[in-house]
């Protein structure tokens, strides 16, 4: 299995992103958003505990991605400094099964990030939907490159879901759904 791990600050693209390469070749998507609807279910979003709530269910969703045989498994996260424990848990799990790693870092301009985060599709997925809230994660966290060998990092400014999910595609070699 390849993990194809869709990383970078919010309103960059990453699931927009991963539901294009998701057309293009046979995989599963778990985006960020999945653990976390999960976990608001028995805890306040940010409470004691929340955030170890997410990382145990991502962990349990790439545990059954790798048992389950999959061909490509796709995930999406805000990945930032201070989070190296996270990818150390997760390159575990995948090599325990033999799993391939492939970080994809993805970025915009400012400008764009602020007219990406006001989208309605954002208000009903319940993520982070205003700019004066995007500002303050800016802030907070460093959203940086994951720290692997082969992270490839693409600027999503002026290019298409189609045109970074065929980047991706063309630069980690993955086979294409057929036509």
């Amino acid at each position: 299995m390849e993990v194809i791990f869709l990383h970078g600050p919010p309103a960059v693209g990453k699931l927009t992103v991963a539901r294009a390469l998701k057309g293009m070749i046979p995989a599963r998507l778990s985006d960020n958003h999945a653990a976390i609807d999960l976990a608001k279910t028995v805890i306040n979003f940010g409470a004691p505990g929340f955030w170890d709530l997410i990382h145990v269910l991502r962990l349990d969703l790439l545990e059954a991605a790798a048992t389950a045989d999959l061909p490509y498994f796709l995930t999406t996260a805000c990945y930032h400094v201070g989070d190296e424990s996270v990818l150390a848990d997760w390159q575990a799990v995948m090599d325990r099964h033999a799993a391939t790693f492939l970080p994809v870092h993805l970025t915009c301009t400012a400008d764009v990030q602020a007219e990406r985060v006001v989208q309605p599709d954002r208000t009903a997925k319940g993520k982070l939907d205003d700019v004066s809230g995007l500002e303050r994660y800016m802030a907070k966290n460093a959203y940086v490159p994951l720290p692997h060998e082969n992270c490839l990092q693409i600027d999503t400014t002026h290019k298409a879901p189609q045109d970074v999910a065929q980047h991706i595609i063309d630069h980690f070699g993955l086979i294409r759904r057929p036509i």
